[in-house]
């Protein structure tokens, strides 16, 4: 174990002393700042440096519970442990509850070593703790990047089978996105929508080029064969897992409120937005 930095904010030379005597005893080598007043102690939590806090409950010109909201805002990731015999225990436990890691009262001077270590250990696991979840946020946001990746080539792939309609895809996702803010959805929602929005007509990759990119009037038959994209797409997406609904928004996206749509003729609430689908 390296030798441990201390802040000690204590006012008497031999109470600070005393503490670096406890450690060793303790089996912790370490080395003491000791400071007195506010000016000094925020000056040194600025410094940094510092693995842990001792603290006094009361000096002649600082207090200790001053001490400790200042260093949860100016360094909250040090553990922080009052070190006093003039506190009292319900005053130790006020402390705790204002974001204190432990209290050590004189009368009980032999759980320092123990208390430090401990603090420290949970300091680490904290530690360890937020470097997993920052990983965890830049793996998420990198799969993000990568899902709106392959589903803009996703996009490129059904516009290069049906060129009539090049960029209808992005057109209506920024509709939707549009209406969407107006409807006041969350950034969440709207994300969802306009992912969907992007890849809505990947159905139309089971329909054949020549259907798709013929000038004149389709037949009946054709027509039919046009109307199956819906289908094809929810077919398609619906074994991945978005976070959000886009097999269900896809296979409804030529339904209307009427019923005169298409595939299953879906009318009013039946058709998203339903918000337990957001859930």
């Amino acid at each position: 174990m390296k030798k441990l930095q201390i802040l000690n904010l204590e006012d008497n030379p031999n109470d600070s002393e005393l503490n670096k005597e406890m450690l060793e005893d303790g089996g912790i080598e370490c080395e003491i700042t000791r400071v007195e007043t506010e000016d000094e102690f925020r000056a040194a939590c600025d410094k940094g440096g510092f693995d842990i806090i001792l603290a006094d409950y009361n000096l002649p010109t600082y207090d200790g519970l001053s001490a400790l909201e200042v260093a949860l805002e100016r360094c909250p990731d040090l553990p922080f442990i009052f070190v006093s015999g003039r506190m009292g225990e319900e005053v130790a436990i006020e402390s705790l509850k204002s974001g204190a890691t432990d209290y050590i009262l004189k009368n009980n001077f032999n759980r320092l070593a123990s208390s430090v270590l401990r603090a420290l250990k949970e300091a680490e696991m904290r530690t360890k703790r937020k470097e997993a979840e920052e990983q965890l946020k830049e793996n998420f946001e990198r799969l993000k990047k990568s899902m709106s990746g392959i589903i803009q080539a996703i996009a490129l792939t059904v516009e290069t089978r049906d060129p009539y309609t090049s960029g209808h895809q992005i057109r209506v996702a920024k509709l939707a996105m549009m209406i969407a803010g107006e409807m006041n959805l969350s950034p969440d929602q709207t994300e969802g929508i306009k992912m969907a929005a992007e890849i809505h007509d990947i159905g139309k990759l089971s329909v054949p080029a020549e259907i798709l990119s013929k000038p004149s009037k389709l037949s009946d038959i054709e027509f039919q064969l046009i109307k199956i994209h819906p289908d094809a797409g929810y077919k398609i997406i619906k074994d991945i897992e978005f976070s959000w609904p886009i097999a269900e928004i896809i296979v409804q996206h030529h339904e209307r409120i009427d019923g005169s749509g298409y595939p299953k003729g879906l009318k009013g609430e039946e058709i998203l937005l339903d918000p337990e689908y957001w859930l």
